[in-house]
């Protein structure tokens, strides 16, 4: 799927808080940066530049991260105001399933991000690693009918 159109997390702030709702996280649990490498580097979160470096654009629309506030652990969802073309294509590109890739299943931006959205959750719910991104797509997709 060719897409040379950017997508806009942050127009869909509601979609994005009513999931990460439904899924037992609250508004305090959801970040919106202009951009996610700069963020991290302002708040001195080193391993994110690492893995932005290698993975690229599947982490400059979201991520899924823990940090320490108050001597508490904070799961926290951050999301970019924007997603450029690049980051986009790369995933509708990505392999989900024997022969099928995510652009057969997303039609729309707003199916995008509750994928987005489902993916991170599936991260931090489920504990799939990086390594099991085609998992995270997987179960996303099966959650998609509850959004």
């Amino acid at each position: 799927m060719r897409n040379n159109k950017a997508y806009y997390p942050g127009k869909h702030r509601a979609l994005i808080l009513k999931i990460l709702i439904d899924y037992g996280y609250e508004e305090t649990n959801l970040v919106f940066v202009d951009n996610i490498g700069e963020w991290a580097l302002q708040n001195g979160i080193k391993s994110i530049l690492r893995d932005l470096e290698r993975l690229g654009g599947f982490m400059e629309i979201a991520l899924t991260l823990c940090i320490n506030k108050s001597n508490k652990k904070l799961r926290l969802f951050v999301f970019s105001n924007v997603a450029p073309p690049s980051s986009v294509r790369q995933i509708l590109n990505n392999p989900v399933l024997t022969n099928q890739y995510l652009s057969d299943y997303l039609e729309t931006e707003r199916q995008f991000i509750a994928h987005r959205v489902l993916h991170e959750v599936a991260h931090a719910k489920k504990g799939y690693t990086e390594q099991e991104e085609q998992k995270c797509d997987e179960w996303a997709l099966k959650e998609m009918k509850f959004v």
